[in-house]
């Protein structure tokens, strides 16, 4: 048997060797040819991370940032009212806040999907260019399944009273959808 050791909150690789240590750190069961390809020096630790899945941890290459495709691994939250079955974005153009909601009949079932994530970070962008990035926000997971909602408290004012504005979220199994309510 062959164990890759890593830190838990960043899934960073820290050791591997063929034996299991005492010392209480978090590892994983890895391949003989991983480990033989790591003793070799065909790749390091740092060529591979640990990912946290609903049941277990497992162990993940990295790709080269060239190799990734920004539109596929990223999605941007479509606009409509307020939905049952979905993680509610509410931006207030009127008062130039942000919220985040969910029906309480929902709650169980987002709980499920992010008791492993604490946060999740969206991203405000210029809906004709999503490259511009204007804020950003962040939902705690924790509030708002206690709570069935969480006011955002940090964010520009300004950009929050802007319709002309996109959110963008790394892909996840989640339903998002941007409400925009109120006038400017």
């Amino acid at each position: 048997m062959f164990y890759m050791y890593f830190e838990p909150d960043t899934g960073t690789c820290t050791g591997c060797t063929n034996y299991l240590r005492d010392d209480g750190s978090s590892y994983i069961e890895i391949s003989a040819e991983i480990q033989n390809k790591i003793a070799t020096h065909q790749k390091n630790l740092n060529d591979f991370v640990v990912i946290k899945t609903l049941q277990n941890y497992m162990l993940v290459e990295r790709k080269d940032d060239n190799e990734i495709d920004v539109d596929k691994s990223t999605n941007t939250l479509e606009k409509d009212t307020f939905q049952k079955d979905a993680i509610n974005i509410v931006q207030n153009l009127t008062y130039g806040t942000w919220c985040m909601e969910i029906d309480q009949t929902n709650q169980q079932a987002v709980y499920q999907i992010q008791s492993q994530r604490k946060n999740k970070i969206l991203y405000v962008v210029d809906k004709n260019d999503t490259n511009i990035l204007l804020d950003t926000i962040k939902i705690n997971y924790m509030e708002l399944l206690e709570n069935g909602k969480q006011d955002v408290l940090e964010y520009d004012e300004q950009v929050a009273k802007t319709s002309d504005v996109s959110l963008v979220c790394f892909r996840s199994d989640e339903k998002y959808i941007h409400v925009q309510k109120g006038t400017r």
